[in-house]
């Protein structure tokens, strides 16, 4: 792609831009996309990346604008959005889909991003483990977003035990209370409680995060980790670890392993500081394996 002249918009059409959130990586940067001065362009990490993948054969629709750069941030700060609500309804409708044919009494998954990204079922394989295991989780959900969808997420496939990794999004959110996530978390397991009596409910330690090592690029990596430190999960574990007592549910701290000597999480298991590789997921489920 070359440089320009003059003041320039980067419009991804929609299957680039699923395709940038799918395999998480960064949507080049918002500071690179807005654009500095009088020149246009995406960083070249970015680019390398997109071209290795094929992105960038995608048709890109490249139009002239005059708007400031704060105007253009917010407008394609609310464009991704847009993108990610849009790919957060097809899950759940893809969700509603498969519950209808699944097995009842089975072992179910839920949560945000990092129960969504976790590879339980190859992994399963790759262990010689014959455990049927459904995954719900979805990306970017919060504690709020699963008390609205916990059909799909959880209802649909009545399962006998389930696996919660739900909130570090929560954590990670500008106007983060523990008092709300607790409350929230608690309207969970309440619903799940009244629905499936006899489902055994375990509740799953935040991961830690590395927020030196690695960092995601452009606008999120100045703000991902403002909250999200490994100080409040820390605390955010404490209080669920407690919630699970009063609530009668199990609380297993799935993170023996995962740490450095710092306490952050590996440098060799993260995509960006938050989310991990298989390697990582492989160190949670050994630590889950005598509950499944």
């Amino acid at each position: 792609m070359s440089v320009r002249q003059g003041e320039l918009d980067l419009l991804f059409q929609q299957e680039m831009v699923r395709d940038c959130i799918r395999r998480q990586l960064p949507v080049g940067g918002y500071d690179e996309f807005i654009g500095i001065g009088q020149v246009f362009l995406i960083s070249l990490q970015d680019m390398e990346q997109y071209r290795r993948i094929g992105i960038l054969d995608l048709p890109i629709e490249i139009r002239q604008q005059h708007y400031s750069k704060q105007q253009r941030l917010e407008e394609v700060m609310d464009f991704f959005k847009e993108f990610m609500h849009r790919e957060q309804q097809d899950k759940l409708e893809r969700y509603r889909i498969l519950n209808r044919n699944v097995q009842k009494g089975e072992i179910l998954f839920t949560g945000s991003s990092l129960m969504e990204q976790f590879p339980v079922n190859e992994l399963l394989m790759t262990n010689g483990m014959d455990q049927v295991i459904y995954n719900r989780g979805i990306g970017g959900f919060t504690t709020t977003d699963m008390l609205e969808h916990m059909e799909e997420m959880v209802f649909g496939t009545e399962p006998s035990r389930i696996f919660i990794n739900i909130g570090t999004n929560d954590i990670g959110s500008p106007d983060y209370r523990l008092e709300a996530l607790l409350e929230r978390y608690e309207e969970i397991i309440t619903r799940i409680r009244e629905r499936l009596p006899e489902a055994e409910i375990t509740m799953m330690a935040y991961y830690p995060v590395n927020e030196t090592d690695k960092l995601p690029e452009g606008e999120w990596g100045k703000t991902a980790f403002v909250t999200r430190t490994n100080e409040n999960i820390a605390i955010a574990n404490e209080a669920i670890e407690r919630l699970a007592a009063k609530k009668g549910c199990r609380f297993v701290n799935v993170n023996e392993g995962l740490t450095d000597e710092r306490g952050k999480l590996k440098k060799e298991f993260t995509i960006e500081g938050i989310h991990m590789y298989a390697n990582g997921y492989q160190v949670v489920l050994d630590n889950l394996k005598k509950y499944l």
